[in-house]
């Protein structure tokens, strides 16, 4: 089964060939496309029974999807590595603002506020 084939299966309830393991920060098609030598061969260890996703990157915001010409980010770093980016997203009825939390360590992030008042 292909990457794909093996998602969808799943997706839809029935059995694949494997479970469609995706390894965050082993995104590359190939191991060697890994620059580092020990995540390169960590790479090739797992690249048999792991997936890759294909990201496209869109510069929208994940809240309302908008152009990033309508929008001010500022980010804020606090001493335990916490970040903190507020968006203000410029609307026909004025500003609104979004406040997101980030965590480099776990890698995880919040949302603080919602841009909706």
């Amino acid at each position: 089964m292909t990457p794909r084939d093996r998602l969808l299966t799943t997706i839809r309830g029935r059995r694949a060939d494997r479970v469609p393991l995706v390894l965050e920060k082993f995104q590359d098609a190939s191991p060697q496309q890994a620059h580092d030598p020990g995540r390169r061969q960590i790479a090739e260890r797992v690249a048999e029974q792991t997936n890759f996703w294909v990201d496209v990157p869109a510069e929208v915001n994940r809240y309302l999807v908008t152009d990033p010409g309508r929008m001010t980010k500022v980010t804020r770093t606090d001493g335990d590595g916490n970040v903190t980016v507020l968006e203000q997203i410029d609307t026909p009825k004025g500003p609104l603002t979004a406040a997101i939390g980030r965590n480099a360590a776990t890698d995880t992030d919040w949302t603080i506020k919602y841009p909706v008042e």
